[in-house]
């Protein structure tokens, strides 16, 4: 089925649930914030140890979990869908590893990643939610 099929074929109460089930705004703050998170944990002053098995699962955030359902059950041929899923995984297996790094005290490496392919991959996953969101409302 093709894009524009696949778009059509979401009418009424259906389309309405799974696009408003998309919070788009609450998704980009949240990972916005993961980049603070890791700042502060390389900087040795997060209150909290980040679980980097958990970070690194793309499944258990608000916005994996929509992805591998509602998304991927009506948006699994839209191309914007399929960019940000995959670069939703790859977010989340580079905040892991920002944070094991920081955690084995080599800060210098953590931020290196942190500032450098984790900032590119937070950006990637921001700008494609909201194409995403433009697309789809």
């Amino acid at each position: 089925m093709g894009v524009l099929s696949s778009f059509f074929s979401l009418f009424g109460a259906e389309r309405e649930r799974v696009v408003a089930s998309a919070n788009f705004p609450l998704w980009i703050s949240a990972h916005k914030a993961w980049k603070q998170r890791l700042e502060l944990t390389v900087a040795g002053r997060h209150p909290e140890r980040v679980d980097v098995e958990k970070a690194r699962r793309d499944d258990q955030c608000d916005m994996g979990k929509w992805i591998l359902h509602d998304g991927e059950e009506h948006f699994a041929d839209h191309p914007t869908f399929l960019k940000l899923k995959s670069e939703h995984a790859h977010f989340h297996r580079c905040a892991a590893g920002v944070a094991e790094m920081a955690h084995r005290g080599d800060a210098a490496s953590a931020g290196e990643l942190l500032h450098g392919e984790f900032s590119d991959r937070s950006d990637k996953v921001i700008g494609l939610l909201e194409k995403l969101e433009r697309e789809t409302r």
